[in-house]
């Protein structure tokens, strides 16, 4: 099994730099390295090698943390915030979010379906089986 990680995508037209950038998930705060990420360009911020192995496997881009990155079942928030403190992005997740036929939830993903969608849209959401 894998650990946790969230995929962070750059929606806009322009390059950004993550340099200062944190994640920040319930009250734990991660750091962001510098890093290019291209105009939809994915990149997975994980605290687990064997999840950063897998991720590059599958050609994403990944970021390793010094940071716990668990995420409770039960639900949380993420925050991404820029080195001037503003809020880039955010959501607080819930455990109905996954899909119907779903019925254990533990080590199950939830994506995002697109990054077009603003966070609080609940059609921009996916439970995975």
């Amino acid at each position: 099994p894998i650990g946790e990680f969230v995929e962070l995508i750059n929606a806009d037209r322009v390059p950004h730099n993550l340099e200062g950038m944190v994640l920040i998930i319930a009250e734990k705060t991660c750091v962001l390295k510098s890093d290019i990420l291209a105009p939809e360009e994915v990149i997975a911020i994980t605290s687990d090698s064997s999840t950063r192995d897998y991720c590059l496997q599958r050609t994403h881009r990944c970021q390793l943390t010094a940071t716990n990155l668990a995420m409770r079942s039960s639900g949380d928030s993420l925050v991404i915030r820029d080195p001037y403190g503003f809020v880039v992005d955010s959501l607080v997740y819930s455990p109905t979010w996954h899909a119907q036929h779903v019925g254990v939830t533990k080590g199950k993903s939830l994506e995002r379906r697109s990054a077009l969608l603003h966070s609080t849209n609940s059609t921009s959401r996916s439970g995975f089986g």
